[in-house]
Formats: C-alpha cells, structure tokens, sequence
C-alpha cells in the first residue's frame, strides 16, 4: 500500500497548497489555474483521493470538488494510458473514469463553486437540466448521492491498492 505522506505525490501537493496560503482569497479554481499542469494533476487526483477516502464520493462532490471532475477524468485518463502502467492499473483507472463519468450525469457541474453546498440534481431534474424552482434539490439523498455510496467500497477495496500506485509513478515521471 502506498504510503501517500512520503509521497512524490503529497510533496507536489504541499508545495503547491504553499503557493495557496500566500493568497487565502483566490479561490478554488483560480488557484488550480495558477499551478503548472503537474501541481494541477496532483492536486486534482489527490484531492479525489483524500474526499473519497475521508467521506465517500458523496463528500468529493458535496464540497465542490466534483465541480472539476471532467478535468479528474482527463488526468485519470493520462495515467491509465502512460507506458509505466501495467495493464491491471489501466484496467482499474477506466473503471473509475467510468464510474465517475456516470456519476457526473447526477451533478450540476454549471453550479458556482460554494465549497461545502448540494450539488445534487433531483431524482426527476437529471443530466445537464438547471433548477428553476427554490428547494426543489433539497432531498440530498438523490439517485446520485446513493450511486456515489456505492462506489466507496469498491474504491477503497481496489483503486486504493491498484490504481494510487499508478498516479504515484506518473506523477514522478512529470517535470516538477
């Protein structure tokens, strides 16, 4: 098992949240644009890795971070296809790109990023529709969110071991 805080990885992260504390009031997405592409990667999948492993994909999305997830595909998808990583890996990373992709369709990714909010369609407002009527997203416990539950197991069980290898290995193949 990967030990993340000995990591490539977490050292690529903690230098760019450093950037971070020097303007605590850029936001989110302003400070993912402010890093280079590997800081952006890194801090991408690493913050997938830490929601998911503190709270599920129902915490990754309900604090925003789902917000970024078409980019958190795109980066997944770099890993599986780079050639330091075995076909199981590879096999491991598609499956999560889907299951996130399909997840997604349960998001309203056109929300303004507020941090911790219900990103949530409605069970009946699903894939790409906008609310227009005041509370009617306030069942958090949509479709979505019980997909997202269960993926966490399968997440813990098998991307944990086989797929945080592989994100390690290709970020340290990345130029700082």
């Amino acid at each position: 098992m990967l030990d993340l805080d000995k990591s490539k990885w977490q050292a690529i992260m903690d230098a760019a949240y450093e950037k971070w504390r020097t303007d605590r009031g850029m936001s989110y997405r302003t400070f993912l644009q402010s890093l280079n592409p590997t800081e952006q990667i890194a801090v991408r999948l690493g913050n997938l890795n830490y929601q998911v492993g503190n709270g599920g994909f129902r915490q990754w999305v309900d604090n925003g971070y789902a917000l970024h997830g078409r980019d958190v595909m795109a980066d997944l998808d770099m890993v599986r296809r780079h050639p330091g990583t075995a076909p199981e890996e590879a096999e491991v990373l598609k499956q999560l790109i889907e299951k996130i992709g399909y997840l997604l369709g349960y998001v309203n990714l056109n929300a303004e990023d507020r941090g911790f909010a219900n990103y949530w369609y409605s069970n009946s407002r699903r894939a790409g529709s906008v609310f227009d009527d005041e509370g009617e997203d306030e069942d958090r416990m949509t479709e979505g969110a019980e997909l997202a539950d269960t993926y966490d197991t399968w997440y813990y069980d098998t991307f944990d071991s086989i797929g945080l290898p592989a994100v390690e290995r290709f970020l340290a193949s990345l130029p700082a």
